[in-house]
């Protein structure tokens, strides 16, 4: 078998360019964008994880390979600041555009859904909310396992607007708590599940 070259024997030049060229894969279950694969280690604190919730699914495939390519903070900045220009204005006044919706959604989302050491707009409660807004409706299914807690489903209509990644929402989301943290549950392994509905029901503080 052949042996494949890695990102770390290839100049970055190349790289990128190979990134900025490749056709876009789309991901459209929020589960496949793991945060582990979206950490870019070369880079500082501050950069690291840039990608990590809500940007992961706002950017194209070629953007995240491209950043994830990246090694220094300087790079990291330009590049922020050009995917932000891409996307409309972002200091006018009044405030307006894509960057300042992400930025009200993410605040609203670290007050309503952190958990344990994880901010809410990382989170996958909060990754949605700020891509998508609130959902329409959340209604509650019982655990599938005895003393379990309990599914949180996120109801979205065929109304709902396009998000910040320009598609308009799944209808359905499903979480669980596990642990100290909410994390996405595939409503298709649970389909039988007795629900109760709150139908009309608004996302805590809202």
């Amino acid at each position: 078998m052949a042996q494949l070259a890695t990102f770390s024997t290839l100049p970055i030049g190349l790289i990128l360019a190979v990134a900025l060229s490749a056709p876009l894969v789309a991901k459209t279950k929020a589960e496949q964008l793991d945060a582990v694969d979206l950490t870019n280690f070369e880079l500082g604190p501050r950069h690291a994880q840039w990608l990590a919730g809500p940007i992961a699914r706002i950017a194209t495939e070629q953007e995240r390979t491209a950043y994830l390519a990246l090694t220094d903070d300087a790079a990291a900045e330009r590049f922020v600041e050009a995917f932000w220009k891409r996307r409309g204005p972002n200091r006018t006044l009044p405030p307006s555009g894509p960057k300042h919706t992400f930025d009200e959604r993410a605040e609203e989302a670290d007050r309503r859904f952190s958990e344990a050491a994880t901010l809410g707009r990382s989170s996958d409660r909060g990754t949605i909310f700020v891509v998508y807004g609130p959902p329409t409706t959340i209604e509650y299914a019982s655990s599938p396992t005895p003393g379990g807690e309990p599914i949180e489903i996120w109801n979205y209509t065929k109304r709902s607007a396009p998000g910040l990644d320009g598609k308009r929402p799944e209808s359905r989301y499903g979480f669980r708590k596990q642990s100290d943290v909410t994390e996405f549950f595939s409503l298709s392994a649970a389909r039988r599940l007795r629900r109760t509905p709150t139908l009309g029901r608004r996302p805590p503080g809202s």
